[in-house]
């Protein structure tokens, strides 16, 4: 059995005062609102692990640091008197913090049991935008768990605040001077960028880029939604497949297109079909991290951009390299303010009407601008036929599951290590449990058999 004890965490900042939101913060805030009071999605949970002769009082003087360094991880949300959302950086406040004896699981399974209870309940007015606990073992610091809001950064974000984490903790338990930490900017230098003269024409011209290619959506992505729902009506289905990694990395080369290309071509072909559509629409997530001095924010910047796949005309190949280039182009012209681009849609397409579909989501990021391959590291398989070797190892688990989601369909692809996960969450009311599983493995095949034969 566990056991607990608190300690709190006291930080102050250089900065405070109260800001609008970012264009990143707004995108997410819309989600919010969609989904509210079931956003407990918008928590994540992360786990750093603590070095060798750090002591508690190193862990958490490390976790006073990064809070006082990220303005965006001690900011606190609110409606103001006009019903506009702002953020509020608090110059000094306290962070309870847990630290629990690891169980009889050992220490993973209380790093795990710990991020689901720091990220799995909606975040509230009085916290700020991260929760923290440490898992003990005979006394000892073993890990630091942090649940964030993801209104508060993204993936590239969290990145940074961890590795901070683990550079300063190595610093103290080597007794040595604090690290040589980078620059860090924040969401309200970037509000400041983004209300510019600049960052209102930059938003106009996401707002007319969305109208063009939503204008090329089809007016139904998904096949018609014939059979009974299950409980809960979106299912989620996860394929583990080493298969998947070669074939994409492999044909990525072959081809000279991003990873992502292969893998999203190959996904619309099969929707496509399903459907009976010569083209696929699809919401993408985009990082918004192209230019350098993106490095150093350590804010959310992630927004929603269109794209339209096109399935009639070309070869695999040739979709796959059309698909890279649109893919690039419209990630590059979609920053802007979410608001303005809801209303644009709002006044196109009339709720319930004849309007494009936008409900199919594919979280895939488009990174490579200096590069036609992504330069990611993966196993080296050139033939089908040593791909087909690796499909014998590919698993399969059912994820969770909700009633109601923006999106009907939403795929989502990533690499660990030397395997693809691959997850797909539908309504069970168009394709059945069972069919998002056939979708997986259908992806599968279709990846594995696109790479040439040995004797080709």
């Amino acid at each position: 059995m566990s056991t607990s004890t608190f300690r709190t965490v006291s930080f102050a900042g250089t900065r405070s005062g109260v800001h609008p939101l970012t264009w990143g913060q707004r995108w997410i805030w819309q989600g919010l609102i969609g989904h509210a009071p079931g956003y407990e999605y918008l928590g994540w949970p992360v786990s750093v692990d603590v070095p060798t002769g750090c002591s508690l009082g190193d862990v958490l003087a490390a976790l006073a640091t990064v809070l006082e360094r990220h303005e965006t991880l001690r900011t606190r949300y609110f409606l103001d008197e006009h019903g506009v959302p702002r953020q509020v950086v608090p110059a000094a406040g306290e962070l309870r913090v847990e630290v629990r004896q690891a169980g009889s699981g050992g220490v993973p399974e209380t790093v795990k049991q710990l991020g689901r209870e720091l990220s799995g309940t909606p975040f509230t007015i009085p916290e700020i935008s991260v929760r923290a606990a440490v898992v003990t073992a005979a006394g000892v610091p073993e890990s630091l768990v942090l649940g964030v809001f993801h209104m508060a950064t993204d993936a590239s974000g969290l990145r940074q605040v961890t590795e901070e984490l683990q550079a300063t903790m190595r610093a103290r338990a080597a007794g040595t001077a604090g690290p040589d930490l980078p620059p860090v900017s924040h969401p309200a230098e970037r509000v400041l960028i983004e209300t510019s003269p600049e960052g209102l024409k930059r938003s106009a011209r996401a707002v007319e880029h969305w109208r063009q290619e939503v204008g090329k959506f089809p007016r139904r992505t998904m096949p018609p939604a014939v059979h009974a729902p299950e409980k809960p009506r979106l299912a989620e289905h996860i394929m583990r497949s080493k298969a998947v990694c070669a074939a994409a990395i492999g044909l990525s080369r072959i081809w000279r297109a991003s990873v992502d290309s292969v893998i999203l071509a190959c996904a619309a072909e099969l929707l496509g079909k399903a459907s009976g559509q010569q083209s696929c629409g699809f919401l993408m997530l985009a990082h918004n991290r192209f230019a350098e001095e993106t490095d150093s924010y350590s804010g959310t910047l992630v927004q929603s951009f269109p794209l339209c796949v096109e399935l009639a005309t070309g070869s695999m190949e040739e979709r796959v390299r059309r698909t890279h280039f649109a893919a690039l182009k419209s990630a590059l012209s979609c920053e802007g303010n979410p608001d303005d681009i809801a209303a644009m849609l709002r006044a196109v397409f009339d709720d319930g009407g004849d309007g494009a579909d936008l409900s199919c989501a594919v979280n895939l990021f488009f990174r490579d601008l200096g590069t036609m391959t992504r330069g990611v590291d993966g196993p080296e398989v050139t033939t089908r036929e040593q791909a087909e070797k690796l499909m014998p190892q590919t698993r399969f688990s059912q994820g969770h599951g909700a009633e109601k989601d923006d999106w009907e369909f939403f795929l989502n692809a990533h690499q660990e290590a030397n395997e693809f996960v691959v997850s797909l969450r539908m309504d069970t009311a168009v394709l059945p449990s069972q069919q998002i599983v056939r979708f997986l493995a259908d992806l599968e095949r279709r990846l594995v058999g696109s790479l040439p034969g040995a004797d080709a």
